[in-house]
């Protein structure tokens, strides 16, 4: 299943649900089917930084010691090191690598890391490509910049990002951890099964240390709040035009 929406300024234009949110019940996919966002979560990260940039707190060119002093001790010369600064590992050019190496191979296991135990594992960090030579994706990179933001701030951050972001935003339905509410309208994942035209459902996993990279949950819904968020930096300098707008369709697809 999936759901769509269209976003133009201010406002969730258009909005379809595709296929099944869960294969069991039946039930249909809409704009509020609460789906994990993954990755999405790195620009609710980064706009969190921002924000204590404009407040004075941080500057985006330090380097990533000035906040996190164990990161000194990571695998690569000191000159690598101070190169690695909060603007670099916004953009995923700092050449750090993908993830925190461990002993099991913990997406697999699931049993993920927390924040303290990849600090503490930061020895066996590399730096493994030149500082803006390459785009290298770091989710490394987001945890690291999520305890950044702890740090700063005083509080976890996912209390910063729902206190100052989600919050006044009013995304309701986006979340770092899933109450019984919004339990009842997520979509439920699956891994393909081999030669078979079924899956199985997929665990839903707490990324632990990996939060500022990928846990939250969100819906279209939200989503459209999010981009049109986006959007109004530019209302100053852009006109308003108003879309054609297609009638919005009520009636599902034939299965």
């Amino acid at each position: 299943g999936a759901s769509v929406g269209i976003t133009y300024d201010q406002d969730l234009i258009w909005d379809y649900g595709f296929g099944y949110s869960d294969l069991l019940t039946g039930s249909t996919t809409d704009q509020n089917t609460i789906y994990r966002i993954a990755s999405i979560t790195k620009t609710f990260t980064a706009a969190a930084i921002f924000q204590l940039r404009d407040k004075g707190s941080i500057s985006i060119d330090d380097p990533l010691t000035k906040y996190i002093p164990e990161f000194d001790t990571v695998n690569a010369d000191s000159r690598s090191i101070k190169q690695v600064t909060l603007r670099r590992l916004l953009c995923h050019h700092s050449g750090l690598m993908a993830e925190a190496p461990a002993s099991e191979p913990y997406w697999s296991t699931q049993k993920i890391p927390s924040v303290q135990q990849i600090i503490e594992n930061m020895a066996s960090v590399k730096i493994v490509v030149r500082e803006d030579t390459a785009f290298k994706y770091s989710n490394l990179g987001f945890a690291l910049l999520g305890e950044v933001i702890a740090r700063v701030t005083g509080n976890r951050y996912e209390d910063y990002v729902t206190t100052q972001i989600l919050n006044p935003l009013e995304m309701t339905s986006t979340t770092f951890s899933l109450e019984d509410n919004l339990k009842q309208k997520l979509a439920t994942g699956y891994q393909s099964n081999k030669y078979e035209d079924s899956g199985r459902p997929v665990p839903d996993q707490n990324l632990g240390g990996y939060a500022a990279a990928g846990q939250l949950y969100s819906s279209v819904n939200d989503l459209a709040k999010w981009a049109s968020f986006q959007f109004s930096a530019y209302q100053k300098d852009q006109p308003k035009q108003q879309p054609k707008q297609q009638p919005r369709r009520q009636s599902r697809p034939q299965r």
